[in-house]
């Protein structure tokens, strides 16, 4: 044990030799169960660069046989700088569970390195929303690439405290004598000092969020690289920006599944996953939406509760803020996501009201590809905190920016649409009350039912776009009604109107279940003698006919002949209408049997059709269907 304490303290390569050696293997040896160049290993051990990937330094703990206890201590040691550099200053250890941005790394290596120097990107702005992974990429970057600089430092820009700070610990580092720490102006005028007279160097600047603020502490020649990261959109000629997507889903699940450092080498062994947990895990995927800080988040809790994917899965449908806002004050990233988006969101509302309130419209539909038109050509007309829109173009783009300023919203220019990610939107809807979120929803469906003007009875081309586009929308605010067992006539109108749109569309699959939800929506809205029930059961019995389920197709017209009953009690001003529909209900479900080689009760509806025949339709001559006009009696 005492030897082993004795290495706590050493490099990488050191611990990776004293393991090596304690198995009596050599280089050589190792290097082919590990599948590497004997100089690889002569390099780690002599510490000129680190592995490459967590994955090779677990496969060498397990060529090697160690221990949980051993493995964890080679693996903390190949995520320090050791001594690689003489010059670092950088306040985080590298992250174990960083996964995926290998494309992004690749390109920062790529443009900072491999380009010919004269073509060479001297700085790039790592920017996305808040929690995406910009301050991990940043510094999975720094440990990747020690071997590409003389040296590496790190900037907290995000006060100007914390900008001091972070010059001085860089003076320290640089060796600055005590007069010169003694002052901040004078440790950061030593810093510049030395970067603008030396090569090959990496300065991160972390949380920029006023770009011109952090421009006279930026060294003047540019001998070395410059990383940034920010929530802006743009850094203006500061530099150019390499947006940060969220985490597809199969880095997601990889990160969900990633034990804890003690377990790591373990769970290497592990036969893979149960088939419950592999679901789970891509289901809590894509509830997370790949937001990076979400995803820790959950993986912290699991491993703190020692809870399953699926446990914490069903705790987070059920509570899904509180688990959001769980997060250890010792974190790198001591904010959790809720309280980063809530910071985001009142800082916005306090610099444009007008932003913050189409930001709600969004929480309240799905979250993608929401159609900019829907705001400037209808809620315009209806909010009046979005009344400007209506006037002006500058309006609208001055809301765009400041939403684009905290990342908020992701903009498609070319198909002019903007997204919202979903957790943004869950954190957001948490701050109202659930009467309030009814309230917001019901503002929704009103809105989506005045667009979608739908008639069943003639094909609008023209507008299917318009509706396809709004149909998730609708679907979004129809699901959330449903879930509260809300029952509204402008509810069961929209799902009528939606599922008539899929009918025309002949997407039937889903034209049913709109057209069932849309009759037992009404029903408990209108009476049982409204024209609207008896048209649903007519799309309902035309769908259900067009997927062959012809007994339900049967019921369903039979249901809309009764809602439209005739007899002494029928209030005579909806005689003519009555009988027209009457009319060509049964000549149409006539007609369908032939088609479909049913008589047995084709002779019926013929009768039914003959007797509204011999009415006299010489009373309300415009109201005669096409088949009765004109034969005389």
């Amino acid at each position: 044990m005492e030897l082993m304490d004795s290495i706590y303290s050493e490099t990488f390569g050191e611990t990776l030799k004293f393991f090596r050696k304690q198995q009596a293997m050599t280089q050589k040896q190792l290097a082919a169960q590990v599948g590497v160049h004997v100089n690889t290993i002569w390099a780690w051990e002599r510490g000129d660069y680190l592995p490459d990937t967590k994955g090779i330094v677990l496969e060498l703990a397990n060529q090697l046989r160690l221990n949980d206890f051993q493995s964890r201590r080679l693996l903390e040691a190949s995520l320090t700088h050791s001594t690689l550099l003489p010059y670092w200053y950088v306040p985080y250890q590298r992250n174990p569970f960083f996964v995926g941005r290998e494309a992004i790394l690749n390109r920062l290596h790529q443009l900072f390195r491999l380009e010919p120097i004269e073509d060479r990107t001297a700085a790039l702005g790592l920017t996305g929303m808040g929690g995406i992974g910009k301050t991990q990429t940043a510094l999975e970057y720094a440990y990747h690439s020690l071997q590409d600089y003389t040296a590496i430092f790190w900037l907290n820009a995000q006060t100007n405290a914390s900008l001091i700070d972070s010059f001085k610990s860089i003076a320290k580092v640089l060796k600055a004598s005590p007069n010169v720490l003694s002052n901040h102006n004078t440790a950061i005028a030593a810093v510049l000092d030395w970067l603008n007279s030396h090569n090959d160097w990496l300065l991160i600047v972390d949380h920029i969020d006023n770009p011109e603020m952090i421009k006279p502490f930026l060294p003047a020649a540019r001998h070395g690289t410059l990383l940034y990261t920010t929530q802006l959109p743009s850094l203006g000629n500061l530099a150019s920006v390499i947006t940060l997507e969220p985490l597809s889903l199969e880095e997601s699940t990889h990160l969900l599944r990633q034990c804890n450092t003690h377990q790591l080498v373990k769970c290497q062994a592990q036969k893979s996953p149960s088939v419950e947990e592999e679901n789970a895990a891509l289901a809590l995927a894509m509830v997370l939406g790949g937001l990076p800080l979400a995803l820790d988040q959950a993986r912290t809790y699991i491993e703190q509760t020692r809870c399953s994917l699926a446990e914490f899965l069903q705790v987070f449908e059920e509570h899904p803020l509180q688990l959001l806002n769980e997060r250890d004050t010792f974190s790198d990233h001591p904010h959790s996501v809720v309280s980063t988006f809530t910071t985001a969101f009142e800082k916005l509302h306090q610099e444009q009201p007008a932003a913050a309130t189409l930001l709600t419209w969004c929480c309240f539909l799905a979250p993608d590809t929401i159609p900019e038109a829907l705001f400037t050509e209808y809620i315009a007309y209806q909010d009046p905190m979005l009344q400007g829109m209506k006037r002006e173009a500058l309006e609208f783009h001055a809301i765009l920016k400041a939403l684009l300023k905290h990342s908020l919203i992701t903009r498609h220019p070319q198909q002019k649409t903007i997204s919202v990610h979903r957790l943004v939107q869950v954190v957001l809807k948490g701050r109202f009350s659930e009467a309030q979120q009814k309230i917001w929803n019901e503002r929704c469906i009103d809105l989506l039912n005045r667009i979608f003007q739908i008639d069943p009875d003639q094909i609008q081309v023209e507008h299917w776009s318009r509706y396809e586009q709004l149909l998730p929308h609708a679907l979004q605010c129809v699901r959330q009604a449903v879930s509260w067992n809300k029952a509204s006539v402008e509810l069961g109108s929209l799902l009528a109107k939606m599922a008539a749109y899929c009918f025309q569309r002949e997407r039937f699959q889903e034209a049913e279940p709109l057209y069932k939800q849309a009759l037992s929506t009404l029903q408990q809205c209108l009476e049982p003698t409204s024209l609207d029930l008896a048209f649903v059961f007519i799309g309902l019995g035309s769908t259900q006919y067009r997927l062959h389920q012809f007994q339900a197709a049967e019921s369903s017209y039979r249901n809309a002949l009764s809602v439209m009953k005739i007899d002494e009690t029928t209030d005579p001003s909806r005689l003519p209408l009555l009988y027209q529909r009457r009319a060509l209900l049964l000549h149409g479900m006539a007609n369908n049997m032939e088609e479909e080689n049913l008589h047995h009760d084709i002779l019926q509806f013929h009768k039914q059709l003959m007797e509204l025949d011999h009415f006299h339709w010489t009373e309300f001559p415009n109201s005669a269907p096409h088949h009765v006009k004109g034969t005389g009696s």
